[in-house]
Formats: structure tokens, sequence, C-alpha cells
């Protein structure tokens, strides 16, 4: 498990702040080497930002976890343990495909409104 703490508060953040996210990087933001960018955005809403042990592909590959959800239960067990292990406020991901893949995987524990776009 990896925790972020960003180093103080943000003045410009008027909004709702929260305790604890869980960010789930995707396979392309990985490649991209754009892993911290999520886990700045990331963190400036929440004080800590975990980035579970485990996380890998999540398995949708597209639409074709939505085909096969074998593949995404498969591809996140350990993902998801650490989740069920360690829960958090919100939890993000930067590709809707993924992140309706891992609601499947975590039986619902990740919500739909809680996903971050890097766009």
């Amino acid at each position: 498990m990896t925790v972020i703490r960003p180093r103080s508060r943000r003045p410009w953040c008027s909004g709702v702040f929260l305790a604890s996210a869980t960010v789930h990087p995707t396979c392309s933001t990985i490649h991209l080497g754009l892993e911290h960018k999520l886990n700045q955005i990331a963190g400036a809403v929440a004080d800590e930002v975990i980035v579970p042990i485990g996380k890998t592909c999540c398995g949708t590959a597209g639409d074709r976890g939505l085909l096969h959800p074998e593949l995404v239960v498969s591809a996140t067990r350990d993902e998801k343990a650490h989740i069920d292990a360690h829960p958090t406020e919100v939890y993000l991901s930067a590709n809707r495909a993924c992140e309706m893949g891992l609601r499947q995987a975590t039986l619902g524990r990740t919500s739909p409104s809680s996903l971050l776009s890097t766009r």
C-alpha cells in the first residue's frame, strides 16, 4: 500500500475535503507515466491518498470485462482484498470502464460518482 499525504491544506479548496481516498491507477495512466499526476489530483481533495497493494490491470479491457466478469474478478482479487481491509471515503480512477469493472468486482463498494477524469 502506498499512502500519500499532501503537505498541507489547500487554501484554494473551499469545497468538501475528504479524509481519505483510494486511487486505482489505470493501465494507460501507468504506461504514460502519469500515475503521480492522478495521485496529485486525488491529494487535492483528500488528506490521505491510498494506492492499494496489488493494483494492476483491472481486467476490464474496454468492454471485455462486462461480457466476461470473471476476468475482472480474477484481475482485481488482491486489490479488492486491500479495499475491503482499508476502506476509504471515496474510490477514484481515471477511466469509466475501469471504474465500472472495479465497482462490479468490489460488489458496489466503489461508487460511480467517485470517478476522476484526467481529461
